[in-house]
C-alpha cells in the first residue's frame, strides 16, 4: 500500500507494513507507531511505544517522543529522541546525528554516523498543558494535540452541563484555598480507598473502574479549572463574560505556561488542585439538594398516610 503525499492524524494505534510506503512527512499523535516499511520524507510522532522494525526506513530526520522507543532500522537524517527507554537495536543505522533524552542503549552492531548528543530538555511525549515537557520534542503537533483534546471536552461539558460547570467556575474563584484544599484531599484519599478495594478479588473490577473514573474527573477538573482562569480574566472587562471565549482563553492561556520549565508544572498543579477541589464541591452541592427535593417531594405523602390512618 502506497500513501502518496503526507501522514498526518490522531488514531489508537499506526502500524506502516513492511510492504507500506508513504511518500511524504509522517506525522501523528498515537497509542503505538510502528514503522516496518518506508517512509520517504520525516517523521515526527507522540506516543507511548515507537518501533522502527528492522525492515523500517526512513529518509528524513526522526523526532519521536513517547515512553519507550526501538530502532532496528535505518534513518537517512537527523534523529531526536525523548523517552524513558530508547534501544538501538544491532541492526539499526542512523546516517545523521542523534540527539536523546532518556535511558540508551545502543546494542553491538548498532550504527549511528554523526554524533550522539544528550539532550536533557528534548523530554518525552504528553499533551502540552499536562505535562508541560514535552514542547521542543513534539512542537506544534504535541501542543495542537493536548490543546484540541482539551478544546473537545470543554465544549462537551459546556454544551451538556452549563450551569453546572459555571458552578464549578464559581467556586475555583470564590473559595481558591478552599478547593485547593479538598483537590489536594481528594488526590490522596482516592488511591488509598482503590487500594483497599482491590484486596477482595470482587473488588478487583470495581478497582478498576475507579482508576478510570478518577482520571476521567482528574482531566475534568483541570479543563474546568482552566475555564475558570479564562472566565476571571475576562469578567476583568466584562459583566456577563462569554463562556466559549473563557473557554478558548485559559486552555491557550495554559498551554503557553505549560511549556515553561518548572513553572508550567507548578501552574499546572494548582489548576488541578483547584479544579478538582470546586468540581468535587460542585458534586456534592448537587447531591445535597437532588436528596432535600426528595425528601420534601415524599414528606406530604407520609403525611397524609398517617392522618389516614
Amino acid at each position: 500500500m502506497t500513501v502518496a503525499g503526507d501522514l498526518n492524524g490522531v488514531a489508537g494505534d499506526v502500524v506502516i507494513a513492511e510492504s507500506g510506503v508513504i511518500t511524504g512527512d509522517v506525522s501523528v499523535a498515537t497509542g503505538s507507531l510502528r514503522i516496518a516499511g518506508t517512509v520517504d520524507g520525516s517523521v515526527s510522532a507522540g506516543a507511548s511505544a515507537v518501533s522502527l522494525t528492522q525492515t523500517g526506513a526512513v529518509a528524513g530526520d526522526f523526532s519521536v517522543g513517547a515512553a519507550t522507543v526501538t530502532i532496528d532500522g535505518t534513518i537517512g537524517a537527523d534523529a531526536t529522541v525523548g523517552a524513558d527507554t530508547i534501544t538501538l537495536g544491532p541492526t539499526s543505522q542512523i546516517d545523521g546525528e542523534l540527539r536523546y533524552d532518556g535511558a540508551l542503549t545502543q546494542q553491538s552492531g548498532a550504527v549511528v554516523q554523526g554524533p550522539v548528543v544528550e539532550d536533557s530538555p528534548i523530554g518525552g511525549f504528553g499533551p502540552v498543558g499536562i505535562s508541560g515537557d514535552s514542547w521542543e520534542t513534539i512542537g506544534w503537533l504535541d501542543s495542537l494535540y493536548g490543546l484540541f483534546a482539551n478544546l473537545l471536552l470543554g465544549a462537551i461539558l459546556l454544551f451538556s452541563l452549563p450551569r453546572f460547570s459555571n458552578r464549578v467556575a464559581t467556586q475555583v474563584v470564590d473559595s481558591t484555598g478552599r478547593s485547593a484544599l479538598l483537590g489536594l484531599l481528594v488526590l490522596i484519599t482516592v488511591p488509598f480507598i482503590l487500594a483497599l478495594t482491590a484486596v477482595t478479588i470482587v473488588g478487583i473490577p470495581l478497582a478498576i473502574l475507579g482508576v478510570f473514573a478518577s482520571l476521567s474527573l482528574i482531566w475534568v477538573g483541570i479543563v474546568n479549572g482552566e475555564f475558570a482562569v479564562g472566565r476571571w480574566l475576562l469578567g476583568r472587562w466584562q459583566d456577563e463574560p462569554n463562556r466559549w471565549f473563557a473557554l478558548g482563553l485559559g486552555l491557550v492561556l495554559f498551554t503557553v505556561i505549560g511549556a515553561v520549565p518548572i513553572v508550567g508544572g507548578l501552574a499546572m498543579l494548582a489548576v488541578l488542585l483547584v479544579g478538582l477541589g470546586a468540581l468535587a464541591a460542585a458534586l456534592r452541592g448537587t447531591y445535597r439538594r437532588r436528596s432535600g427535593r426528595i425528601s420534601s417531594t415524599t414528606a406530604p405523602q407520609n403525611t397524609d398516610s398517617t392522618m389516614a390512618a
